[in-house]
């Protein structure tokens, strides 16, 4: 009975530290996404295309071309609005962007974490965002391509 216990905790442990680990690995893809996003376009397809192609190479392949258009959303907001947020169609140069992974589902190994009140497991939802304010691009705004809109967690 205490190994029963003993394994169950030291499983927990490891996938703590697996939630852990993808988090931060995705905050670390987001913020790079942003970078990509601030500093220019040099792709044809778009910046929008750039971001989640820098995404995808910074999380060590936990997000394939799939959960990239399901979890990844790329905004961009007028500073000077007054009030609530304003958000723009363009990148325009001084525009906030924010690139986020929204809802990424994590289904825990361990069935003694996160239950509902039917007994069923719970998956973990990450999201983590970053922003940073627009450079003015040489030639005017950068083309965004296919727009990448936010996703809302489910209930």
């Amino acid at each position: 009975m205490v190994f029963l216990l003993l394994l169950t905790m030291i499983v927990g442990m490891f996938e703590f530290t697996w939630v852990l680990f993808l988090r931060a690995t995705f905050h670390h893809a987001v913020r790079e996404g942003v970078r990509a996003a601030i500093t220019g376009n040099d792709q044809p397809s778009g910046l929008d295309a750039r971001v989640k192609s820098v995404i995808q190479d910074k999380s060590f392949g936990l997000l394939d071309a799939a959960a990239l258009d399901a979890h990844v959303s790329i905004e961009f907001f007028d500073p000077n609005c007054a009030g609530t947020t304003c958000p723009l169609a363009n990148a325009e140069p001084g525009s906030i962007v924010r690139v986020g992974i929204n809802c990424y589902s994590l289904t825990p190994i361990t069935n003694l974490i996160r239950k509902d009140p039917q007994g069923a497991t719970l998956p973990f939802a990450l999201t983590v965002s970053a922003s940073d304010k627009m450079e003015p691009f040489p030639g005017g705004a950068a083309n965004r391509g296919t727009v990448a809109s936010p996703t809302a967690c489910g209930p």
